[in-house]
């Protein structure tokens, strides 16, 4: 017997999105701690619950496929339509197992950004279920982290079946 295909309406999950994970988004503010930022991009923003975790003043860039309010920047990152600015930090939490034009989406992270990179994977190693989730990128650590040529990790914490990530800019 073949395996059944799950049909997901991603689509309609994330124009209506209520979804929120304080305890990663707080852990990946909490991860900054000892770096001066003053401009992020929250990529994916959702409903923007991460901007309420900042503990000091930075200029917040919200970005996502959908209008989610005041500020948002409107940017399909499968159409490798990426905002234009620059900024000290990228926040990319929940997203990067979505996106089809992965590489794609990590250069444009690489050359936008100048000092750090939060972000976090649900590894191949943590969680199996993948495709019910609608996640079509299953990478190992080890594979995920290779597409990274710009920045290295400095730090890492474990929530769930994710990890997050510091990342520095090499110099």
């Amino acid at each position: 017997m073949g395996k059944r295909r799950i049909s997901l309406n991603l689509e309609g999950r994330w124009k209506n999105c209520n979804e929120s994970y304080p305890d990663r988004d707080r852990l990946a503010i909490d991860l900054l701690e000892g770096y001066e930022v003053s401009s992020v991009y929250d990529l994916g923003c959702g409903n923007k619950t991460l901007q309420k975790y900042f503990t000091f003043p930075v200029v917040y860039f919200p970005v996502d496929k959908y209008d989610r309010g005041i500020g948002t920047i409107v940017k399909d990152f499968d159409k490798k339509e990426y905002p234009l600015y620059t900024v000290d930090c990228s926040i990319v939490l929940g997203v990067f197992e979505y996106i089809k034009e992965l590489q794609s989406f990590i250069d444009f992270i690489e050359g936008k950004t100048t000092r750090v990179l939060v972000c976090s994977f649900s590894f191949l190693e943590s969680f199996q279920h993948r495709e019910k989730c609608g996640w079509i990128n299953h990478l190992s650590r080890d594979k995920f982290l290779k597409k990274f040529k710009r920045f290295e990790v400095v730090r890492s914490r474990r929530i769930k079946s994710w990890e997050i990530f510091l990342m520095e800019k090499v110099k």
